[in-house]
């Protein structure tokens, strides 16, 4: 799949703002760069402060721009972050399956999302459990479906190793916020798909200089 230099500024008839939330181990970069179908590393680099990706759908002659934010997972990046929860349509809220800590560490962020966003009404919120591809569950099941039901949550299992679920969640998301804003278009597997990386990403050294905020 090929990469462009303007796709963030090509034209769009919609816009559509996804965030996801998670621990900094969950492999919350790692399911974005599987969607991009790259090549899967273990050993990827954690973010630092915010990072965001573009897709862009063709969808029954409607351009779709859908802009995936991707949040550093540890706290002391929160006054960083919070900011960009306030124009997001959309949340994923992912928990590494094979650790119990990343799943009670949700309502960190179900509160972040309370607290800052500004789309409570329409707000799509999704539940991935990502690493399925691994042995050894400590999260009961009861527990995943008691969360997504006091939160209207949508869940999915996902691996970014094997692209489990990764095309049909990031699909399912944005058909959501669609709906959710009166624009019926459905997905389909032919819709044309361009996937296209800008980095806001602060470098170590840069870090206190918080950067990665002016681009909104």
């Amino acid at each position: 799949m090929s990469f462009t230099s303007n796709a963030s500024s090509a034209p769009y008839d919609v816009l559509i703002k996804v965030m996801m939330l998670g621990h900094s181990s969950v492999g919350k970069s790692s399911m974005i760069s599987s969607l991009a179908q790259q090549p899967f590393t273990p050993s990827h680099l954690h973010t630092i402060g915010i990072d965001f990706k573009i897709k862009n759908y063709d969808i029954k002659g409607k351009r779709v721009k859908v802009q995936i934010w991707d949040s550093a997972g540890q706290e002391r990046y929160d006054t960083i972050i919070k900011p960009y929860y306030r124009e997001a349509q959309a949340f994923i809220l992912v928990f590494d399956l094979t650790n119990r800590q990343t799943f009670d560490e949700l309502p960190r962020w179900l509160e972040n999302i309370q607290l800052n966003s500004t789309a409570t009404e329409d707000l799509v919120l999704i539940l991935a459990g990502n690493k399925c591809d691994l042995s050894g569950r400590p999260v009961d099941q009861e527990l995943i479906n008691h969360l997504c039901t006091i939160h209207s949550m949508t869940y999915y299992e996902s691996s970014a190793k094997t692209r489990h679920n990764i095309d049909k969640m990031f699909y399912d998301v944005t058909e959501q916020v669609l709906k959710k804003r009166g624009l019926d278009y459905t997905l389909t597997k032919s819709d044309t798909v361009r996937l296209q990386r800008d980095q806001v990403v602060m470098d170590e050294e840069e870090e206190h200089k918080h950067r990665c905020c002016s681009i909104l």
